[in-house]
């Protein structure tokens, strides 16, 4: 489908695109939007009328879609709701008022869920961690138990959840008509796509932290805008900011990351299993005290409703580590209740009777690192050996993401490093117990 023949059918519903932009294949980015003349700023690009967005108040009138799901046994959210009313809208072809935008969408997507296995060898071990969640995800709802089954196979419903990753965005000014909406009982609220939607010829736009275009629903008209926020010369492509997003993210959800080192939203993601692991390894208790330290953190996390120890932020981010991850660590390596009090109120590291059990923790990081570390040669050796046909951009891509990680990986390194040197001279008196070691528990944010 054409970038005219979207065009005619916008136009057809009173929408707008700028004569001054069209659709270029860009060897960086893939197909987006280009400046044929120069734009200058506050210039409306698109305006796409409410009759042409697709969200969820509109899906949730459509009677199919409501019909099969009105028997589900279990809640679903929002992203189901999108995927299913693809799925019902691709069926009727050209019936479809949506006929047009539907058929300009790629029937192939190079990200995350929609890559053969054979790829998932070459991807580091965080990302691949959420990509295999997605993957159950998909399982779950093609298969087993759901309203899906029989209608939707395993591999159509990656590709029409890899549209919905990739194309739908989140707006403020669609409101839910909560009279109606309340006597839904199997829909599960609270997603990230409760306010979202797909908007044709608008997700054509590219993503660039240097974005030079804004986007909003202006409830006066009813309409989804785009507008320069400066100029740009004929030639230059318009770019949109999707938002801050780690690599990790970029890549499943629409199968590109940032150049390596740039994306300042990065971080490293440790696991508890990870954590569990190492310690069995090391052999400092046994077995049997490291589950009764893990299982007894879970009853305190149900039990005492003032503490939330969020497992998916355990991170080490450039410039800071998050609080959870060292909390969990130091519990895990038997870390005092005084100890584990300083962390969770006041963050007062400055007592040197803790020392020991910080070099502990650090240990416990280090070996964590010096792990993925390896994990990440081994990705790199299995790209090397892939036989699949599979396009340049996207093995370059796969290289980027394992450069930023490895990047940020030998950073947190060679600092905790230093960290646990400067710690176990503290343990053995050789420092000032009120400076040593103070950096690095600086960084830690809550």
């Amino acid at each position: 489908m054409s970038f005219e023949e979207l065009n005619t059918w916008l136009s057809s519903f009173d929408g707008f695109v700028s004569p001054n932009v069209a659709t270029r294949d860009f060897r960086a980015t893939g197909r987006g939007i280009v400046a044929n003349e120069n734009l200058r700023k506050f210039e409306k690009i698109f305006q796409i009328p409410q009759a042409l967005i697709i969200s969820g108040p509109r899906m949730l009138k459509n009677a199919e879609v409501l019909s099969i799901f009105s028997t589900s046994s279990v809640k679903v959210d929002i992203s189901q709701v999108f995927i299913l009313w693809l799925y019902l809208e691709i069926r009727k072809g050209k019936k479809s008022p949506f006929h047009t935008y539907l058929d300009s969408i790629p029937q192939r997507y190079w990200m995350g869920i929609c890559v053969p296995e054979e790829v998932h060898p070459c991807i580091p071990k965080q990302t691949l961690a959420t990509l295999r969640d997605e993957i159950v995800f998909c399982c779950i709802f093609s298969k087993k138990g759901s309203q899906m089954k029989g209608r939707i196979n395993y591999t159509q419903f990656c590709h029409l959840y890899a549209i919905v990753k990739s194309r739908v965005v989140g707006v403020c000014g669609l409101v839910y008509n909560n009279k109606e909406t309340e006597e839904i009982k199997w829909i599960e609220w609270g997603s990230p796509y409760d306010d979202a939607i797909l908007c044709p010829v608008f997700d054509l736009l590219n993503n660039s932290c240097d974005s030079n275009a804004s986007y909003s629903f202006d409830p006066s008209s009813k309409s989804m805008l785009v507008e320069m926020e400066e100029d740009i010369k004929a030639g230059s492509q318009v770019f949109i900011c999707y938002g801050p997003k780690c690599d990790d993210v970029l890549f499943n959800n629409y199968g590109f990351v940032f150049k390596s080192g740039e994306n300042q939203e990065n971080s490293i993601r440790v696991f508890p299993e990870e954590v569990i692991s190492e310690l069995r390894q090391q052999g400092k208790q046994t077995c049997a005290q490291i589950d009764e330290k893990y299982q007894s953190l879970l009853r305190q996390i149900e039990d005492d409703a003032t503490f939330h120890l969020a497992f998916d932020q355990m991170k080490l981010r450039r410039g800071n580590v998050d609080w959870n991850l060292w909390y969990f660590v130091v519990w895990m390596t038997g870390g005092s209740v005084e100890e584990l009090s300083s962390i969770r109120s006041t963050l007062n590291f400055s007592s040197s009777s803790e020392a020991k059990q910080r070099v502990n923790a650090l240990d416990v990081i280090l070996a964590i690192l010096r792990k993925r570390l390896n994990q990440l040669a081994e990705t790199a050796n299995a790209q090397a050996k892939l036989t699949l046909e599979i396009p340049d951009w996207y093995l370059k891509t796969l290289k980027t993401l394992r450069s930023s990680h490895n990047q940020l990986m030998t950073y947190w390194y060679d600092e905790l490093v230093e960290e646990r040197k400067n710690k176990r001279n503290h343990c053995e008196g050789e420092s000032d117990p009120g400076q040593t070691g103070q950096a690095l528990y600086q960084k830690i944010s809550l």
